[in-house]
C-alpha cells in the first residue's frame, strides 16, 4: 500500500505573506556592505534601465544605444 503524503504547510500557511519588509532590508544591506548611498531593487531590467537612465538625466528625445 502507497502511503498517504502529508504536506508540509497548511494552506493557510502557504498564502499568508510576511509581515516583515524583507526588500527594504536586502536593500539596506546591500546599501551597508557596498558602501552607496540609495540602493533600489526593481521587478525586472526594463524599470532598473529606466531608474539608471533617470539618475543620469538622459531626456527621454535623446537615443540611447546599447553595444553588446
Amino acid at each position: 500500500m502507497i502511503p498517504l503524503h502529508i504536506p508540509p504547510l497548511k494552506l493557510k500557511d502557504a498564502i499568508t505573506f510576511p509581515t516583515e519588509d524583507y526588500v527594504s532590508k536586502l536593500e539596506d544591506y546591500f546599501s551597508r556592505n557596498f558602501k552607496k548611498g540609495n540602493v533600489i531593487f526593481t521587478s525586472d531590467g526594463r524599470n532598473a534601465i529606466y531608474h539608471a537612465l533617470k539618475t543620469i538625466k538622459i531626456l527621454k528625445e535623446k537615443k540611447v544605444y546599447f553595444i553588446w
